[in-house]
C-alpha cells in the first residue's frame, strides 16, 4: 500500500513521498482491554485480556497500571504480569493479566481493582476500552457466631453458651452482656463483657448463666442481651439477638433457648 504526498516548495517544485503499509500500521495500532468489567471471588483468579487492533511495525511492550478501589489494598490481590508484549507474528493472540483475589478472613465488601495502561510505546495508542475494573467478591460476613441447640441446667445450677465472631475485625470488638433478671438478682451472667481481637476473633468465648434465686415459677423467661461496639465499621452497633432462658417448675430443668445471633456453626 502506498500513497503520494505532493508538497510544494518555495521554488514551486513538487516533492513526493511514499509510505509503506508498515508505517501505516504503526500509526494506527491501538491497544485495548478485552472487556470493561471482570469479577473474581476471593481465593480465585480471573484473566483480563489485552488486545491490539492491528500488527505492530515491530515488537511492542505495553505497560499496565493497577489502582486500588473501594478500600482494596495491595495485599488483597495480585496482578501479573504488569506488562504484555506483542510481536508482528502473534499480535492477533490476546495477552492476559491474571488478577488473583486473596482469600482473607475480613468482611471487606466493595473492593475492586482498576487496570489501565501506562506510557505507551511509539506507534501504539489507546483503544476504545482503555480501562478495566475487576470486582472482588468477598466471602466473609461480620456477625456473632453461636452454636445451635438448647442447653439446660437444674434449679440452682448453671448453663453456658459460647460466642465468636464471623469474620476477622480490623479493630477490637467488645460484646457487652446484660440481663434485667441479673439486675434483679435472680441470675448471674458472667462475664459482663467479651473482647475479640484480630487474633482471637474465631476462638469461642464462654458466657455462663447461673440461677442464684431458685427460680420456681412457670413460664418465666430470662433474657440475656448483647450489645456490640467497635471502631471497625462492620461491627460497630452490629445487631445481635437475645438469648432467652425459659424457667421450668421445681425439679424440672431450665431450658436455655439460644436464638439466632447473627451466624451459626
Amino acid at each position: 500500500v502506498t500513497y503520494t504526498d505532493n508538497v510544494h516548495s518555495a521554488t514551486g517544485q513538487t516533492a513526493s513521498g511514499t509510505a509503506t503499509s508498515a508505517v501505516l500500521a504503526e500509526l494506527t495500532v491501538a491497544v485495548s482491554f478485552g472487556a470493561g468489567t471482570y469479577t473474581v471471588s476471593e481465593g480465585a483468579a480471573v484473566s483480563v485480556t489485552v488486545e491490539l487492533s492491528a500488527a505492530p511495525a515491530s515488537t511492542v511492550t505495553v505497560p499496565g497500571e493497577v489502582t486500588n478501589q473501594g478500600g482494596a489494598v495491595a495485599g488483597d490481590y495480585t496482578a501479573v504480569p504488569t506488562t504484555v508484549t506483542f510481536t508482528k507474528s502473534d499480535w492477533q493472540t490476546a495477552k492476559t493479566i491474571t488478577v488473583t483475589a486473596v482469600d482473607d478472613l475480613v468482611d471487606d465488601d466493595g473492593e475492586s481493582v482498576g487496570l489501565s495502561f501506562g506510557a505507551l510505546p511509539s506507534g501504539v495508542s489507546l483503544g476504545t476500552q482503555a480501562t478495566a475494573t475487576v470486582t472482588i467478591v468477598d466471602n466473609d460476613t461480620a456477625g456473632l457466631v453461636v452454636p445451635r441447640g438448647d442447653l439446660s441446667f437444674d434449679e440452682g445450677g448453671e448453663a453456658t453458651y459460647t460466642i465468636a465472631l464471623g469474620s476477622q475485625p480490623s479493630r477490637d470488638v467488645t460484646v457487652t452482656i446484660v440481663s434485667p433478671d441479673a439486675d434483679a438478682g435472680a441470675v448471674t451472667v458472667m462475664p459482663s463483657t467479651l473482647t475479640f481481637t484480630s487474633t482471637n476473633w474465631d476462638t469461642p468465648q464462654t458466657v455462663t448463666v447461673r440461677d442464684v434465686d431458685g427460680i420456681d415459677t412457670d413460664d418465666v423467661t430470662i433474657v440475656v442481651s448483647h450489645t456490640v461496639t467497635s471502631a471497625d465499621a462492620d461491627y460497630e452497633n452490629l445487631p445481635a439477638d437475645d438469648v432467652a432462658v425459659r424457667a421450668a417448675p421445681p425439679e424440672v430443668d431450665l431450658a436455655l433457648s439460644v436464638g439466632r445471633l447473627g451466624l451459626f456453626w
